[in-house]
C-alpha cells in the first residue's frame, strides 16, 4: 500500500468494495509555508482474506499531480475593489428580532404600539364604551351641581 493511502482514506464512511473500482483523492497542504495542493487516483485491487470480505488495497495509478504557489504579486488596487465588490441585491437583509431555533423553527417577535380598546373591537366592547361614558356623563353632573349650588348658595 502506497504511503499516501491512509490519509486519501480519512474521514470515508463505509461503502460497497464490489461497485468501486476507483478513487481520487485531492488533499491540501502546507510544507514550509509553501502551499500544495495533492491531486492522486487510485484502484481498487480486491485481494482475498480469511474472513467473508475480501482485502481491499489501494494502488496509485496516474494521474497524480501536486500544485503549489510558484511566486504571489498583489493585484491592482482598483482591480482588487471591483473583484471583491459584492451587489446590495446579494447581501441578505438582516432581519431583527427573528431567531431560528436549533430545531430549524423560526420564532419572532412583533412589537405593538399602546393599544386603544375603544377602537378595537372585543367581546366587551360595548360594555367598556357604556362604563366611560357614564362616568364621564357623571363627572359633567357633579361640575353642574357644584357650579349650580355655589352661585344658588351665594345669591
Amino acid at each position: 500500500v502506497p504511503p499516501t493511502a491512509p490519509a486519501a482514506a480519512e474521514g470515508t464512511q463505509a461503502a460497497s468494495a464490489a461497485a468501486l473500482a476507483a478513487a481520487a483523492a485531492a488533499a491540501a497542504a502546507s510544507h514550509d509555508r509553501e502551499p500544495k495542493v495533492f491531486f492522486r487516483r487510485f484502484a481498487l485491487v480486491r485481494a482475498k482474506s480469511g474472513s467473508r470480505l475480501p482485502r481491499v488495497e489501494l494502488d496509485e495509478v496516474g494521474p497524480s499531480f501536486e500544485m503549489g504557489l510558484d511566486r504571489v504579486r498583489d493585484p491592482e488596487r482598483e482591480m482588487w475593489k471591483k473583484a471583491i465588490k459584492v451587489p446590495k441585491a446579494a447581501k441578505p437583509k438582516k432581519v431583527k428580532n427573528v431567531r431560528t431555533e436549533a430545531m430549524g423553527k423560526t420564532r419572532g417577535q412583533i412589537h405593538l404600539g399602546k393599544q386603544d380598546f375603544d377602537q378595537i373591537h372585543t367581546v366587551h366592547h360595548g360594555k367598556a364604551k357604556a362604563k366611560k361614558l357614564r362616568a364621564d356623563l357623571d363627572i359633567q353632573a357633579r361640575k353642574k351641581r357644584k357650579v349650580s349650588g355655589g352661585v344658588g348658595a351665594e345669591g
